[in-house]
């Protein structure tokens, strides 16, 4: 096997494709009644990965930028409301209403990547211990 140094455009490629999985990896619903949803789910998450495709194929635009704002999108869009087969857990509705009043806040920042970059690290220092405030 090769040793190969992996490009930064070829690592912001991947970083791109991730989110583009991330986007149509949803769990598969759990029953014939939670296809709805999940396919509501489905096609808004399908759209936001298309449109940062078509950007960096299309127009040229950055694929780490285009990563990092498709997952913002994705944040906007969790996978919720319906049972995941295989026994995925759904978010309470409580934790899924602090979720997605954080994510409102998000898209109406002036600098929507910032205030992402700063949710997380607040959010990892409340993991770590309560540090991150």
């Amino acid at each position: 096997m090769e040793n190969r140094t992996e490009s930064a455009e070829a690592r912001e490629l991947r970083v791109l494709l991730a989110a583009v999985l991330e986007a149509i990896g949803i769990p598969y619903p759990a029953t014939v009644g939670d296809g709805e949803a999940y396919g509501r789910i489905l096609e808004e998450r399908v759209m936001d990965a298309r449109i940062a495709l078509e950007g960096v194929l299309r127009r040229g635009d950055d694929p780490g930028w285009s990563a990092e704002y498709l997952r913002i999108r994705l944040a906007g869009n969790p996978a919720v409301g319906y049972r995941a087969a295989g026994g995925a857990e759904q978010l309470p509705d409580d934790v899924r209403a602090i979720a997605e009043e954080s994510i409102r806040e998000l898209m109406t920042a002036d600098d929507p990547l910032a205030a992402a970059r700063e949710f997380v690290r607040v959010f990892e220092g409340e993991i770590a211990g309560g540090e991150g405030r």
